[in-house]
């Protein structure tokens, strides 16, 4: 499987099955309840992209700097806060 979509389901957290998913390249996300990811995501190697948005997040979960062939990532229309760094 290389495209997984949980889109528009009111989810609050995503399955700990989702691991499992070993070629995924594809994951959609996007308007649920979710307000962070879980940390066994980092699995998910060959992930290419993923659409967070219409969400719940205040901030970018830190697994997301695990995805290495990580191309795409869509966080629109959460309730993130922007730090702007000099």
């Amino acid at each position: 499987l290389k495209q997984f979509d949980v889109s528009d389901n009111t989810l609050d957290e995503l399955p700990l099955e989702l691991v499992r998913l070993s070629d995924l390249e594809t994951l959609n996300c996007a308007n649920n309840r979710l307000t962070t990811l879980p940390n066994e995501l980092n699995q998910l190697a060959n992930l290419r992209e993923l659409n967070l948005s219409f969400n719940l997040f205040k901030r970018l979960p830190s697994v997301i700097a695990t995805f290495s062939q990580l191309v795409k990532l869509n966080v629109e229309e959460n309730g993130l806060s922007v730090k702007v760094v000099y």
